[in-house]
């Protein structure tokens, strides 16, 4: 009983249970502060006696107790794939530096300071292609929560993920337009603008995709068929297309093939020889013909076409095709040039020719109209005529009339006047028309004093027969010669 009345046995007594009150009682406790609601919830974390489930103990480490619950973590880790693998060595060894507990249960263990301490200013900062995924376009415009619903939720549901578990591939997110039937991967024709914009790398191996191809969609030349977008997204090899499988031509067969022989290609093919992909249109100014192309629609340019513009000739105003190119001929140059003449030679027996049949190709003056061209006229060229210049006879008209050439007066007195005084008209008005009038005849296109060999009919002409001796004289025995020519240029006296 002594020892129980001992004054150091209840002081020691009370100190032992004292500790162990308080030691006892606060092992009840998560210390140092509760956990957070995704740990508290789980049973095999949440207790007193649960500590070196996330702290470890004598064998492992308080990240590898970490590593037991995240799988996908260590996964990264293991891999060098995600955030996590793509951490410095020495913050991959430690979650807790940036995931920390015991803050109470509304404390969300990913944070700003997380990604902070990941490099990262903050989540909206994150850079997707540090982990493999370059975000771009449309994507850039998407709230965080668009794809990771629980980005934001203050207690992950139990089975979610925050951040982790999506897929890149397209189909995770969008529906399969194509429904199964292409092989190649979306990115090889999509990017992440809108799906309505697409890329073709390595279209240029078969078309530039430029200018109207450009903006052509993909279905506008690939709908069906064994050129449709399905077939060719199995890696089907096809034969590539012509310019004529898609668009028609206007041009004349033979053009086309002319210049498909000329340039070596394939006639449905040649349409590049001469119209270039980058145009806007087939009716583009930027539409290059060679000499030798144009010679093969008929029409060479030589001179002097050589030079002259294409607009010239085929004028943007038209409309149509066959109205801008009408298929005009070396030789049919009222098309293009008015015609001076003002179409006297429409009808008649110059209507078949052309131009070029009095006219070189290369300018209107000086004209070919020759003499033997004349002799095909109501008035061959003969004699002193072969000199005369042809504006005697077709004088310059008045301004604004064409010079006169059909139905012009071919008779003597149209150019000639009658030196005779009209001595012989009284006679003339009972005799028949004679070509190209009166004059002609007794006198010949050689020279005025050339007479009919057979003589002067002298009793017909002027009433006076020549008898007996009057029939021997010579003409100047009563008709004297004058020493000077008169008016008419006569020295025949009279």
């Amino acid at each position: 009983m002594r020892g129980l009345r001992n004054p150091k046995l209840w002081i020691t007594l009370l100190s032992t249970g004292g500790v162990l009150y308080f030691t006892l009682g606060d092992l009840t406790k998560t210390a140092p502060g509760p956990l957070a609601s995704v740990h508290q919830r789980d049973a095999k974390l949440r207790g007193w006696n649960r500590c070196s489930a996330c702290h470890g103990g004598w064998f492992r480490t308080m990240t590898q107790s970490c590593l037991v619950c995240h799988r996908e973590i260590e996964t990264d880790l293991g891999n060098g794939t995600g955030l996590h693998g793509h951490l410095p060595a020495d913050r991959a060894k430690e979650c807790a530096r940036c995931h920390t507990d015991h803050h109470g249960e509304r404390f969300v263990m990913v944070n700003q300071r997380s990604f902070a301490l990941a490099g990262f200013a903050d989540v909206k900062a994150f850079k997707h292609d540090s982990i493999g995924f370059a975000m771009a376009g449309r994507h850039l415009q998407l709230a965080c929560t668009k794809c990771h619903v629980h980005a934001e939720a203050v207690e992950l549901p139990e089975g979610a993920k925050r951040y982790l578990g999506l897929q890149k591939g397209c189909a995770a997110c969008h529906r399969d337009a194509h429904e199964g039937r292409m092989k190649l991967a979306c990115a090889s024709c999509h990017g992440q603008e809108s799906f309505d914009r697409l890329h073709a790398d390595g279209h240029e191996r078969h078309l530039v995709l430029d200018g109207a191809h450009g903006r052509a969609t993909c279905r506008t030349c690939h709908a069906t068929g064994e050129h449709g977008l399905e077939s060719l997204g199995r890696g089907r090899s096809v034969a590539p297309r012509l310019c004529a499988d898609c668009h028609q031509s206007p041009h004349n067969p033979s053009f086309v093939e002319g210049v498909a022989k000329l340039e070596g290609v394939a006639p449905g093919a040649s349409c590049a020889k001469c119209h270039a992909a980058a145009h806007g249109g087939f009716r583009g100014e930027r539409v290059t013909v060679t000499a030798s192309q144009h010679a093969l629609s008929g029409f060479a340019l030589a001179e002097p076409h050589a030079k002259v513009k294409c607009a010239s000739c085929h004028t943007a105003a038209e409309s149509s095709f066959a109205a801008r190119y009408p298929g005009r001929g070396a030789s049919s140059c009222g098309s293009c040039h008015q015609d001076p003449h003002g179409g006297q030679f429409g009808t008649g027996p110059a209507a078949a020719a052309t131009c070029v049949t009095c006219h070189d190709s290369k300018h209107f003056k000086p004209h070919g109209f020759t003499a033997e061209r004349h002799a095909s006229t109501k008035l061959p060229l003969t004699g002193r005529h072969l000199e005369a210049d042809c504006n005697r006879c077709h004088v310059d008209p008045v301004a604004g009339a064409a010079r006169a050439f059909r139905g012009t007066d071919d008779t003597c007195a149209k150019c000639h006047t009658d030196a005779h005084g009209g001595f012989f008209q009284k006679t003339l008005a009972g005799l028949a028309p004679h070509p190209h009038g009166d004059c002609a005849r007794c006198h010949a296109t050689t020279a005025f004093s050339a007479l009919p060999t057979d003589g002067f009919d002298h009793a017909r002409w002027t009433g006076f027969a020549l008898r007996g001796a009057h029939s021997q004289s010579t003409c100047e025995s009563c008709h004297a010669k004058t020493a000077k020519p008169d008016a008419a240029g006569r020295t025949f006296g009279r």
